[in-house]
């Protein structure tokens, strides 16, 4: 029989199991979208500091940083509305240089290796000691920065994006917000009648090579329920001009390995 104790050590061990599923995901989103991680922990512990002051207003600095574990010297600049202000990476350092080197020599190439005015002095000055010519030069590379034309770098690109605004990005925010106000609220319902409608189903006994035909009729059904959920909330409309109100909906996905990779 499992005690009291066990079962608030079996509480803990789920709580950080989530915790590292939580920091992993973030790890992947940052990448797949070039989010740099600096400004990203910035922005969180700014919002941090925000969200818990709207859960407690009247908590003084020292309070808010006992809630977030934030050092209380920083409560004040982090309940600034003000953007934050960073200090640009080194990749970032580089890549203002090219462009100015460009700029200043009436030209798109840099010579990759010398001591004056090329890619390679850029870095040894800029990064020395932490990051290599040729690790700055794959990243700027897949972004798009630059393009290798053998002895030289050509600048194609002057503008550094440390965050993503493709429409994917735009999509999984909205989608992740949606699904945190869902969640957030359930905690707090005792009862389910005031919970929202929060379900998932899966399983594990399927075999991969089946998943592309699960997926196509699993589109079906759930378009047949996006046009009924469509009506419903067409018939409670009003005629009055969009975003008047608080978004109301409900979303609908598949989720699973991609179904396109090839599985004997």
């Amino acid at each position: 029989m499992k005690t009291q104790h066990d079962n608030q050590i079996s509480a803990l061990t789920e709580s950080k199991k989530s915790i590292r599923t939580l920091a992993y995901l973030t790890a992947k989103i940052s990448l797949k979208f070039g989010i740099v991680w600096r400004e990203f922990v910035e922005l969180y512990k700014k919002h941090l500091v925000i969200e818990a002051k709207k859960q407690y207003p009247k908590y003084s600095s020292v309070e808010l940083s006992g809630r977030t574990g934030i050092d209380r010297r920083y409560i004040a600049q982090y309940l600034n509305e003000e953007e934050i202000k960073l200090k640009p990476s080194k990749i970032q350092i580089v890549l203002q240089q090219i462009k100015t080197i460009c700029e200043r020599n009436g030209t798109n190439l840099i010579a990759k290796a010398g001591p004056f005015q090329t890619f390679e002095s850029i870095c040894n000055t800029t990064a020395h000691g932490t990051l290599t010519p040729n690790a700055i030069a794959k990243e700027l590379l897949r972004l798009g920065n630059i393009k290798d034309h053998g002895n030289h770098y050509e600048l194609v690109s002057k503008i550094y994006i440390s965050n993503s605004t493709t429409q994917g990005f735009t999509i999984l925010s909205r989608d992740m917000g949606r699904l945190t106000e869902t969640v957030v609220n359930n905690i707090d319902k005792e009862d389910s009648k005031d919970k929202k409608y929060q379900r998932s189903i899966y399983t594990t006994q399927i075999n991969p090579k089946h998943f592309a035909e699960i997926e196509t009729k699993a589109a079906e059904i759930l378009s047949h329920t996006l046009e009924s959920m469509n009506e419903l909330l067409t018939t409670y409309e009003e005629p009055v001009p969009r975003d008047t109100y608080p978004s109301y909906g409900a979303s609908m996905f598949t989720f699973g390995p991609d179904h396109n990779t090839k599985n004997d």
